[in-house]
């Protein structure tokens, strides 16, 4: 059983880095007391830490628990914790803990974890051995050692002060600290990890059945593809002998349509060739003639002359378009140049403006400053007279001053010199008086001051005195009042003393009649006694255990059956279930097989099946091949249908393309008829497009001689005077003259209607061009229209009608291979029920036999237990063993009479608690007549002073009304001559200061006027410096010389402007020459280009007739190979297809026996059904183990509440002194969202019938309380193997008989645990009255007390639970504790014992 010997304290907190301090723990309390301070909780920091590992609230990761080492005057302190105990085999352990702390640069601590050492002796050898291990291995190994989890060590044994009320703090806290209690959170990972292995399995399970079944079916394919492969190989090879044959025939084929092909192509070539040129012809023909009416000079030269001569023309028209463009520079030149001459003599005239208006401007301030010159002179005569040249510019007024005159200039500045000397006078007299005014007032105020200060000192010392005499008087009224409620007497004092006496008489007399002895005794009889009935309660419980083995082989036996009959029913239910299904299979209910045969049988149904399936499946594939071949027939009937459609559309497209050319036909055709094309009005388009150039052409000639005719009617009616055409004369000149405009106005409109007559046989022949171009396509769609188009429409029909065929067939095959599928669906559907039938069948016949094994073993057994009652009877006179029921029987009445027993126990305990409530009550009773009558005898003795000090305060009242009655005799006079002084030191400061305002008045009038003056000579200065009077005359001469250039740039322009239209009419005639040259050049190359088109017409004329056939005939012969050729290719194509579908079969058919998956398959489904049981078994187990490990869990937490609940209410009822509260309770609340094991707690007090929530609604006092109570509960249900417990400062917050009735509380627990023998109760409280309370000799022979030396470094001493006598430390080591670092050193003797 554990316990703790002594601890060793070195450089923690404020103990000393220089000494070890050690504090020894007796059983079974230890008391430790001291000031607030002094470093109690230190104590129980370093047990938490030497246990633990766990550093206390608030330590700063520790540099704020180990001693500071600017305290201790160094740069690194090194702590240690040394704690020696016995461990759950009691054997001697000792742990260490050294630490350090260390000052760095800059202010900052460092704190290390130094040697972490456990201290054990060798079972075997008794030598000691010393393990350094990690924080966190030592963290985990010493709660082990002490038999304790580290979270009640934490939260129950060593709580710190500041986390001791965590029962009552926040829900999420209480939680998680009760879950690490009850170890609920790995236990409850436990169950979250038992549910994920779960889950896990099943997936597993799922996954290990897809793949039985998958290895099944993969099994049963492998069979069929080696038979399928070599059936394809055969075929494939017949297809294959018939391909080569066709192969030829279809290369023979392609061979003569390619020679047709050929020939049709270079016809083609030909045909449009000879139309392209043909048309070119006719397009250079129509543009000559064009060309030739264009030419209004003929010329005869060849084109070599011309084209000389056109260079150059051309050269003389470059070089004076050159001159043009010089002549068009300078003319810009001379513009921009005038432009900015315009500018900058509109910007002169600008300025020039400006600096006029600025010169009358300075005119007029000159006359202003000389007028407010004579103005200042006239109000101060003693500046002097006003000189004449500045009377005269003042008198001028600004007409015909001379801006520059120096004289005027000189006479201002001097008039301006001396009204600035005037002004410092007037400023140096002002300055004088004020002077001596201040001298003056100076003077008068100091003899003011003198007796101002006088009657001050008076009226202060009176002010004194008042304030003393209200203080003094306030005092009276305080003591007065003092006096009234003093109201006791010398009788009711001594009557207090008579009453005390006699309550504590009382309190002796009761404290002496020993009554708590006699109920304690009593107690402790009923305490023996219900340990008795426990002792029978285990021997029943074991006689109930026995006999409950004796009948687990019924039950067995009894389960065994259970299994047998329930899969059994399973068989029978299944089989009844599928009959139908089975004998649709096997073809009759008589040929089903029995349930251990079923699984075999239906697996050679199965296989029969399959085969099948596959043989209709060849079938459909070969007539699917042939419709593919079919419908790949009849697809490249329809692309070459389709192909020679797009040959007519896309000869329908061109045809619209060229818009108006070809119009399309008027009318919807009906949907019956062959749809109409633009290429049936092309031969009327052409015969058309003919006669409009022949019709165009001859009015076109017809203008030309109409030109020349109505030019030879003018130039004849202005020769003969009459009419070219009546021959009849003109009546007047004026007649003659309309006659002429007639005709020259028809002569004017002859030109235009040339011009349009010529586009119109430029558009008439481009028609003609573009409709012969047009041929070679007009024939090509004629050709596809009436051939080849219903030729591609008669193989189309002939393929659909062989696709509908090869469908029929392909459905059919289809539909038979559907039947064989659906037959081995049906049957592959009950291979699963098939197996667990079987499997069922065959695990009923394993239970049986197991079944008929139990029955024999446990009649053998009852044989046995037979024989053994009958020796037993001989041997107990006749009785049997009892039955279960019996002994469940006894167990409850022996209950029954423990808990009457606990009862009357309870009693008794109540009757001890009223008792000691009793002698409370007198004792409390006794101390508050003491408490009186210390406080009346205190009330008398303060009477008496009250009253004296009343009198001399009326004394000094008396005394101070006389020196105030003299003090104001004394200050009249004073105060008279004061006001004297002061009344004429108002008149003389009245005076000065109206001789000062009259003489500063002067000097800021004439500063006024000289500011202003001032501000007036501004712009004047501004406008001579800046020289704006020459800069005026500038301006004038800049105006004329820019006047005179921009005369000179007008003329220069003229001159330039007539040379430049002298060159523009020579690059006109030049123009007209060159445009002449230009036509005819281009009419002869015209003519040119004609005569070579003519000849290569003729030529290609020649080649065609060479070739001997027509396009027609040709292109019937290709159709027809073209039809051969394709059907051959049909045939082909469709035993290629075969051939490929065989290959393609039997290279999947091979790839699927070399995969992998296929290689040793059988082995493989053996070994997936192995683990597909095994995963089954598992999970099964998984599922049970979470089922009892939850329950398990539930029932230890109910049986823990429970015995939590009941000590924390015998606790509190024991130990709460109010009425308030009947008891307290622990509720857990099972959460709803993390299933049943999973808890959340809250502390109820329970007032009558009603249950309320503690938290918030207590005390402080309470709080403290229940927060104490609960851990004392818990460290009885949970600390069986360390009976620790360590109490710091418990008395906080509790009145007097709390803390008393807590005392009593403990004093109890002490007593009842006196015979364990590792039980320690360390209590740490600066209350020395509750220390003296559970201090008693029987439990305690002396108390440890801490102070602090005058360096404020802790020491410890013990003491005697009687005596103060502080004990002497004396150095000695421990021979089991020697080792490690250094040596322990006993911090003090018990001398006092």
């Amino acid at each position: 059983m554990c316990s703790i010997d002594k601890m060793l304290i070195k450089g923690i907190r404020s103990f000393s880095p220089d000494n070890d301090h050690a504090i020894v723990f007796p059983k079974p309390l230890t008391l430790i007391v001291g000031r607030n301070g002094a470093g109690k909780t230190t104590v129980i920091e370093c047990l938490k830490m030497a246990t633990t590992g766990e550093l206390p609230p608030s330590a700063r990761a520790g540099q704020a628990f180990i001693h500071d080492p600017k305290v201790a005057d160094v740069t690194e302190v090194k702590a240690q914790i040394k704690l020696r105990f016995r461990d759950v085999r009691k054997q001697p352990c000792v742990v260490t803990r050294s630490f350090q702390l260390t000052q760095k640069s800059g202010g900052k601590l460092e704190k290390k974890d130094l040697d972490q050492v456990i201290q054990t002796l060798d079972e075997k050898t008794g030598e000691r051995v010393s393990v350094s291990r990690k924080c966190a291995d030592i963290n985990a190994t010493v709660p082990d050692m002490m038999g304790v989890s580290k979270a009640i060590l934490e939260n129950v044994v060593f709580v710190h002060q500041e986390d001791s009320n965590w029962p009552l703090g926040e829900s999420a806290n209480l939680k998680k600290k009760f879950d690490e209690i009850f170890s609920a959170t790995k236990y409850t990972k436990a169950l979250e990890h038992i549910n994920k292995l779960k889950k896990d399995q099943a997936i597993s399970i799922k996954e290990f059945k897809l793949k039985v079944e998958t290895l099944r079916v993969q099994k049963d394919h492998a069979v069929r593809i080696k038979t399928q492969h070599e059936e394809n190989s055969s075929k494939a090879a017949v297809l294959s002998q018939r391909m080569v044959e066709l192969g030829r025939t279809i290369a023979e084929a392609q061979r003569v349509i390619s020679t047709c092909d050929g020939d049709i192509v270079g016809l083609r070539s030909l045909a449009v060739e000879h139309g392209k040129l043909e048309a070119r012809r006719e397009t250079i023909i129509s543009e000559n003639a064009r060309k030739y009416g264009n030419l209004s000079h003929v010329l005869e030269d060849g084109l070599e002359a011309l084209q000389e001569i056109y260079e150059t023309y051309n050269d003389r028209v470059v070089t004076q378009k050159h001159d043009l463009e010089a002549h068009d520079r300078q003319s810009t030149d001379l513009l921009n140049q005038l432009g900015a001459l315009k500018e900058r003599r509109e910007r002169d005239v600008r300025l020039h403006g400006k600096s006029t208006a600025e010169s009358e401007a300075q005119a007029k301030r000159l006359s202003d400053r000389a007028k407010n010159l004579a103005e200042i002179v006239g109000q101060h005569p003693e500046i002097g007279p006003l000189p004449p040249d500045l009377a005269a510019v003042a008198a001028a007024n600004g007409a015909g001053a001379t801006i520059d005159d120096p004289a005027a200039v000189a006479a201002a500045e001097e008039v301006r010199g001396r009204a600035h000397s005037r002004l410092k006078q007037l400023a140096a007299a002002a300055a004088n008086l004020r002077a001596k005014n201040r001298r003056e007032d100076d003077a008068a105020g100091a003899e003011v001051d003198i007796a101002s200060r006088a009657l001050a000192a008076a009226e202060e010392s009176m002010r004194l005195r008042n304030e003393q005499r209200n203080a003094k008087r306030a005092r009276a009224d305080e003591v007065s009042a003092d006096l009234s409620a003093l109201s006791v007497s010398d009788a009711s004092v001594a009557e207090l003393k008579q009453r005390m006496a006699g309550a504590e008489r009382d309190f002796e007399d009761r404290r002496c009649a020993g009554t708590s002895a006699n109920v304690a005794a009593e107690i402790e009889a009923k305490a023996e006694e219900v340990i008795a009935l426990e002792r029978k309660l285990a021997k029943l419980r074991s006689e109930a255990a026995a006999a409950a083995a004796a009948g687990e082989n019924a039950l067995k036996m009894r389960l065994k059956r259970e299994e047998l009959f329930g899969k059994e029913d399973q068989c029978k239910t299944l089989l009844e279930s599928r009959a139908g299904r089975l004998a649709s299979v096997f073809g009759g209910a008589a040929a089903v097989p029995a349930a251990a045969q079923l699984k075999p049988a239906l697996r050679t149904v199965i296989d029969t099946r399959v085969r099948a399936m596959d043989a209709s499946r060849v079938d459909a594939g070969n007539a699917s091949s042939a419709a593919r071949n079919a419908a790949s027939g009849l697809a490249a009937a329809m692309a070459t249908a389709e192909r020679l459609q797009g040959e007519v559309a896309d000869a329908e497209a061109r045809a619209a393309a060229e818009g108006d050319l070809l119009p399309e036909p008027p009318g919807t055709p009906a949907l019956s008829q062959v749809p109409r094309s633009r290429f049936a009005a092309y031969a009327s388009a052409v015969t058309e497009s003919d006669a409009a150039v022949t019709e165009s052409e001859h009015d076109l000639a017809v203008l030309n001689n109409l030109s020349l005719v109505y030019t030879s009617f003018h130039d004849k009616a202005a020769i003969d005077q009459c009419c070219p055409l009546c021959t009849r004369g003109f009546e007047s000149i004026a007649r003659t003259d309309e006659f002429k405009a007639l005709i020259a106005s028809r002569i004017n409109t002859i030109p235009a209607q040339k011009e349009e007559m010529t586009v119109a046989v430029a558009s008439a022949k481009h028609r003609r061009s573009r409709l012969q171009n047009m041929g070679p396509l007009a024939a090509h769609h004629a050709s596809l229209v009436s051939k080849a188009v219903p030729e591609a429409a008669d193989a189309i029909a002939a393929a659909e009608t062989r696709v509908a065929e090869t469908k029929t067939a392909s459905a059919t095959a289809d539909e038979a291979a559907d039947r064989a599928k659906a037959d081995h669906v049906a049957a592959a559907a009950l291979a699963e029920d098939a197996d667990t039938i079987t499997r069922l069948a065959n695990e009923a016949a394993d239970i049986r036999t197991a079944v008929e094994s139990l029955e024999r073993s446990f009649g053998a057994s009852q044989m046995t237990q037979g024989g053994g009652a009958g020796g037993g009877a001989l041997g107990t006179q006749g009785h049997q063993a009892r039955t279960p029921s019996a002994i469940a029987g006894d167990i409850e009445d022996v209950e029954e009479s423990k808990s009457a027993v606990e009862k009357e126990k309870e009693g008794l305990v109540r009757r001890r608690e009223r008792a000691e409530s009793e002698l409370l009550s007198l004792e409390r009773a006794a101390y508050s007549l003491r408490e009186e009558h210390m406080r009346a005898a205190a009330k008398s003795d303060r009477r008496t002073q009250l009253k004296r000090e009343l009198a001399d305060i009326e004394r000094d009242e008396k005394q101070a009304d006389a020196d105030a009655t003299r003090q104001a005799a004394e200050r009249a006079p004073k105060e008279a001559a004061r006001n004297h002084l002061a009344a004429e030191r108002k008149g003389a400061r009245d005076r000065a200061v109206a001789a000062e305002a009259q003489a500063d008045n002067c000097t800021r009038s004439l500063q006024r006027d000289l500011d202003a003056l001032d501000a007036a000579d501004r712009p004047i200065t501004d406008y001579v410096l800046g020289g704006k009077a020459a800069a005026l005359e500038q301006l004038k001469g800049s105006m004329s010389a820019t006047d005179g250039r921009i005369a000179e740039c007008n003329e220069q322009f003229g001159m330039i402007s007539g040379r430049r239209k002298t060159k523009q009419d020579g690059i006109s005639k030049a123009e007209i020459m060159k445009r002449e040259l230009d036509d005819n050049i281009s009419y002869l190359k015209g003519k040119q280009e004609e005569d070579r088109l003519t000849a290569e017409v003729d030529a290609l004329v020649l080649q065609m007739h060479a070739a001997g056939a027509d396009v027609g005939t040709l292109e019937a012969n290709l159709r027809r190979q073209v039809i051969t050729r394709d059907k051959l290719r049909n045939e082909y194509a469709e035993s290629q297809g075969r051939v490929k579908t065989h290959q393609e079969a039997m290279e999947g058919y091979q790839t699927e026996l070399t995969d992998p998956q296929y290689k040793g398959v059988g082995k493989k489904l053996s070994k997936q059904v192995v683990e597909l049981k095994t995963y089954e078994m598992v999970n099964q187990d998984l599922d049970r183990y979470h089922s009892a490990l939850d329950r398990a869990l539930m029932a230890f937490h109910a049986a823990k509440m429970s015995d939590i609940n009941k000590v924390v209410r015998a606790l509190w009822q024991r130990t709460y002194r109010g009425q308030d509260i009947d008891y307290i309770q622990i509720r857990s609340d099972a959460e709803g969202t993390q299933g049943k094991s999973s808890y959340n707690y809250r502390v109820v007090m329970v007032v009558g019938d009603a249950e309320l929530e503690m938290r918030g609604r207590c005390s402080a006092g309470q709080k403290v309380l229940a927060c104490l109570i609960i851990r004392l509960a818990l460290a009885e249900t949970f600390c069986l193997n360390c009976g620790i417990l360590a109490l710091d400062e418990p008395t906080t917050n509790l009145d007097a008989p709390n803390a008393e009735s807590l005392a009593r509380s403990l004093l109890d627990i002490m007593h009842s645990r006196k015979d364990q023998e590792n039980f320690q109760l360390i209590v740490i409280t600066h209350d020395m009255g509750f220390a003296h309370l559970l201090g008693q000799r029987e439990h305690a022979d002396y108390y440890w007390r801490i102070t602090k030396d005058d360096n404020s470094t802790r020491t410890s001493s013990a003491k005697t639970s009687t005596t103060d006598c502080v004990l002497g430390r004396q150095a000695g080591q421990d021979p089991e504790l020697e080792g490690g670092e250094g040596k322990w050193q006993t911090g003090f003797r018990d001398g006092g014992r």
